[in-house]
């Protein structure tokens, strides 16, 4: 059995027994993410499991838009795609990180449309999500060659500090372990919403100099 498939197992919190079933995170992987390697040299499926299994909590009030974002995806998913509903609880307002990273990552494809190739559609901005929080270096093929049970489960330590780094809001002030670390920032990354520190990050990314968004609006920056 490889390595990474013990992580799995560790991870998946008695699956038969759960809300969802395994079609829902094949959806979620494939048809909306690249970390199956569609478009990547290495995969991420046993990081996408983590996410999978991690709860999105919000300590700043406005991030519950990005929990109700997730949990419609999933309400979406059940309404329209799957193939067993009853086995997709909607009864409460909860996501997990990897359905709350896919439904950011569509509202930051529509703000990047037609503004850069680099990054331009929300598949690639799953995986830039990841690589702004450290996790890239986590590839199924390296977890597939740990050989020390010890290692893979300081591994998987490693894994849940930073995503609870990113949970409670313990980055830094340029919000350096989060999901937009910036460059230049104007106030304490900390205190502002993920969905301003999106914007943010755009502006220092992918705009002209002479551009800025506000609102989903592309707007000239006055002088």
């Amino acid at each position: 059995m490889k390595r990474g498939d013990v992580l799995m197992r560790r991870k998946r919190r008695n699956h038969e027994e759960s809300c969802f079933d395994s079609n829902y995170f094949n959806w979620l992987v494939c048809e909306n993410t690249d970390l199956n390697g569609r478009n990547c040299v290495y995969t991420y499926v046993v990081i996408a499991k983590i996410l999978f299994d991690t709860s999105f909590f919000f300590i700043h009030l406005m991030d519950r838009n990005r929990l109700v974002d997730g949990w419609q995806l999933r309400k979406d998913y059940r309404n329209t795609i799957a193939k067993n509903p009853e086995s997709i609880d909607i009864s409460e307002k909860t996501c997990n990180l990897l359905e709350m990273f896919i439904a950011l990552s569509r509202r930051m494809e529509y703000n990047l449309f037609g503004i850069n190739k680099l990054v331009s559609n929300s598949r690639e901005c799953v995986f830039l999500f990841l690589c702004n929080l450290g996790l890239d270096c986590f590839s199924d093929q390296w977890i597939g060659g740990i050989t020390s049970e010890r290692r893979l489960a300081g591994v998987e330590f490693e894994i849940k500090v930073i995503l609870n780094t990113f949970l409670n809001r313990t980055y830094e002030f340029d919000g350096t372990g989060g999901l937009f670390p910036l460059n230049r920032p104007k106030e304490d990354q900390r205190e502002v919403e993920i969905w301003y520190q999106m914007h943010a990050y755009l502006n220092e990314n992918f705009y002209f100099e002479d551009e800025i968004v506000e609102d989903n609006i592309v707007r000239r920056r006055e002088i």
